[in-house]
């Protein structure tokens, strides 16, 4: 009886195991029994660390917290790594973003098929102390994602020695969020009678100014007052929960660089909440807090009718590639571009060949890498054999969307990026002209 039902388990996991080869996708890795996210490949090994303000600023942070001399290196303390679902009312979150309803359990076997995988970083370590200051990047979610949706591109911008804080945004557009007296948070679904720009303009507002706060929370906490805005409320910095005393202390020993290396990104509504970032958010001194932004696959419609006023903030003074715009060929649609053209200049639009909205975050590679794949299947399918398309394999688009990450934040004189760009020049438009007029 156990022989058999051993041997049909076997033949399931076969089956599952090629499928996933059919299209690419790899089950995802497995250390002592558990099921987790791919490691990150940068020369160090990744921290990450919760905080929370008592004004409810919600944010994870990822950074390099050791240098790595060997692959081993990145497995150390698995028995300690964070779940990508935090709790379980996030993967609730999820499902009720989709179904627009909660179901009682649904919720449990849900996250039983995702394999509840782990993040493979090392929580509330020690940021690692270099002979400089670590770049900063604020990351802003796409609608229906929290805090950890990114945990793969963002792992691999700190094992390539950056500092990132993921916010998890309260407006209402993430999947779920914990705030600070316990209670959660879902999507906020729009009303028939409300008008659907307003309800989205006032969403990427508060999302800006949780991004801010953002900023000046990590200038508190690192010690970089000279840079903050004006002094907030008394509970706007206090924190809530607070990270265990060696992460803080070595926070302030570490330094962040947040006046010449302080980027914002984002993904989807994140993208439009990170280019407002970029135009608008000033330090006390009058400066820009944001040097450059990388937008993946931008949903603009919440900035529509600002578009154009926007782009001509600060334009005497940005480089064509201050502002980059990488978007997957499958979500962009013309009034999308319309207003995605205020902001173009030579080359800093690109998009990736054939690649689902999805590209840039965790999900295809969860949902394929587990018990998940096969209603899912048909979403992440490549449209490689329509006539005359060379598309981005699916499996391939988050590596890419990570190593674009990397090289653009690297350095400000693009030789880092233009040779990546060239090598992948069959799966890549310039431009939007593709789109016609």
């Amino acid at each position: 009886m156990n022989f058999k039902v051993e041997r049909t388990i076997s033949k399931q996991h076969n089956l599952h195991r090629t499928a996933l080869n059919e299209m690419g996708f790899q089950p995802l890795p497995r250390l002592n029994g558990r099921r987790h996210l791919p490691v990150a490949t940068g020369k160090y090994v990744v921290g990450t660390t919760d905080i929370m303000t008592k004004s409810n600023l919600l944010m994870r942070c990822f950074y390099p917290t050791k240098l790595s001399c060997s692959s081993n290196d990145h497995l150390e303390e698995s028995a300690s790594w964070p779940h990508w679902l935090p709790s379980l009312e996030y993967a609730e979150g999820y499902l009720k973003f989709k179904l627009s309803t909660g179901i009682p359990l649904i919720g449990r076997l849900f996250r039983c098929l995702l394999h509840d995988p782990l993040c493979p970083t090392k929580q509330n370590s020690k940021v690692l102390n270099i002979d400089k200051p670590h770049p900063v990047v604020i990351f802003s979610h796409g609608m229906g994602s929290m805090r950890t949706t990114y945990s793969i591109l963002l792992s691999e911008l700190a094992s390539n020695g950056n500092f990132v804080a993921a916010i998890e945004h309260k407006d209402g557009s993430g999947a779920a969020t914990r705030n600070v007296d316990g209670t959660f948070t879902y999507e906020r679904k729009i009303q028939p009678n409300e008008i659907e720009y307003e309800v989205r303009n006032g969403q990427v507002n508060q999302r800006v100014k949780e991004c801010e706060m953002a900023y000046n929370l990590l200038c508190q906490l690192s010690c970089d007052n000279n840079t903050a805005q004006t002094p907030a409320p008394d509970n706007t910095f206090q924190l809530h929960e607070a990270p265990p005393t060696e992460f803080l202390d070595s926070l302030r020993l570490a330094r962040l660089n947040l006046t010449d290396k302080c980027y914002v990104s984002g993904h989807s509504f994140g993208s439009a909440t990170a280019l407002k970032c970029f135009h608008t958010s000033k330090r006390s001194d009058g400066q820009s807090m944001f040097k450059k932004a990388l937008l993946f696959d931008s949903w603009l419609f919440p900035l529509r009718e600002e578009a154009e006023k926007l782009a001509k903030h600060n334009q005497s003074d940005a480089s064509n590639k201050d502002v980059y715009f990488v978007n997957c060929e499958r979500f962009q649609g013309m009034k999308n571009i319309e207003t995605m053209r205020h902001f173009e200049k030579e080359r800093n639009i690109l998009t990736l060949k054939d690649t689902t909205h999805y590209a840039p975050c965790d999900i295809p590679t969860v949902l394929m890498g587990s018990w998940m794949r096969l209603p899912f299947t048909w979403l992440f399918r490549s449209n490689q054999e329509a006539e005359g398309q060379k598309g981005l394999p699916a499996e391939k688009a988050l590596e890419v969307c990570s190593k674009i990450a990397v090289h653009y934040f690297e350095d400000d004189s693009g030789n880092h990026l233009t040779p990546y760009l060239d090598s992948i020049d069959d799966y890549v438009i310039h431009g939007t002209s593709y789109m016609g007029n």
